[in-house]
């Protein structure tokens, strides 16, 4: 119930995003920018990754769950998804990640309803997904998060898509 509370405000900034794409594919500049603040994030990103220190994951036992109504539990997923000041952002740099690579272009209002709809039931999907990998492989998810090397493969990832997007920036 907290995921489903959780997407209901993906559909929001992805909107907002999806609409303010539009500012930026006619602003050259402020697009350029926002290409330059994208690598310099995933950067950053990947350096505090690579450099933050392992702390062990810790499964909980004996966790008391309440008698709390299933909206309490909604309510509680949209408090914490709109309270979550990466959403916009994450979508914005969506949108710029998209417009540089020319794998998704919105061109009518279907392409956009359609491109916020997905975006939501996929992030509603991945959520239960997530819920149910770990739930049931729980002990096989702290070992590898426990692993030495999960940050460095994070960190990897992260400077890859930068250096990805400076190579398709300067190929322009």
């Amino acid at each position: 119930m907290v995921a489903i509370g959780g997407v209901l405000p993906e559909f929001i900034y992805c909107a907002l995003a999806v609409y303010a794409n539009e500012f930026l594919l006619q602003n050259t500049t402020v697009n350029y920018i926002f290409n330059l603040l994208f690598i310099v994030l995933m950067w950053c990103i990947g350096a505090v990754l690579w450099f933050k220190k392992h702390t062990p994951v810790v499964i909980q036992h004996n966790v008391e769950i309440s008698n709390t109504t299933a909206f309490s539990y909604v309510f509680k997923g949209v408090s914490l998804a709109m309270l979550n000041p990466q959403l916009l952002p994450f979508w914005i740099m969506v949108q710029v990640y998209f417009n540089s690579t020319h794998l998704l272009q919105l061109q009518t209002e279907a392409h956009k309803l359609a491109y916020i709809v997905g975006a939501g039931l996929g992030a509603l999907l991945l959520l239960i997904s997530l819920i149910g990998v770990v739930t049931k492989y729980k002990k096989n998810v702290v070992s590898l998060m426990n692993n030495r090397w999960y940050y460095k493969v994070l960190a990897v990832l992260f400077i890859a898509i930068a250096i990805q997007q400076l190579v398709t920036l300067i190929n322009k």
